[in-house]
């Protein structure tokens, strides 16, 4: 009788195939945790801009005044968006783990567009508010309202 070979795999060969995996499994949870902690990020700046756009073009079809009010200076996570005639007054969050900070134009909380324009009233310079996550390593978001005009922009933060 020759010598019988024993099909299969060692148990060395098994180990090194499930550090493998081990190590590219957890790579990609990394990136993948990143991945939605900057969606959150892009969906809070949208939700933020988008409630601003909602106010201007109010106060625009409706010729009486419509704001965004946050309640102080530091990290917020929620404003109110309040819309002419007192047609709509609702309290918006941002997702879990973002929050907003205004960086410039923050004069009394609020950014206050008038009719019939919509342009705003309370800062010529305009506004920047800075979205982030809790996370440290997710990217930021700024969002802009453009002088008077109060056009509302949301771009990358440039270091």
């Amino acid at each position: 009788m020759k010598g019988s070979y024993q099909k299969g795999f060692t148990l060395i060969e098994l180990l090194v195939v499930l550090a493998i995996l081990g190590i590219l499994m957890g790579m990609f949870g990394m990136f993948y945790l990143r991945s939605i902690r900057a969606g959150e990020v892009r969906e809070g700046a949208n939700q933020l801009a988008a409630d601003l756009r909602a106010a201007r073009a109010s106060a625009q079809r409706r010729s009486t005044p419509g704001s965004v009010r946050w309640a102080g200076t530091g990290p917020q996570t929620s404003y109110t968006l309040e819309l002419p005639s007192g047609t709509v007054t609702r309290t918006a969050s941002l997702p879990r783990g973002v929050y907003f900070s205004c960086l410039t134009g923050c004069s009394g909380n609020v950014v206050t567009y008038t009719a019939p324009y919509g342009e705003m009233s309370n800062n010529i310079n305009g506004t920047r508010f800075l979205v982030k996550s809790s996370t440290t390593d997710v990217p930021a978001l700024e969002v802009r309202v453009v002088g008077v005009t109060g056009r509302v922009m949301v771009t990358a933060v440039t270091p």
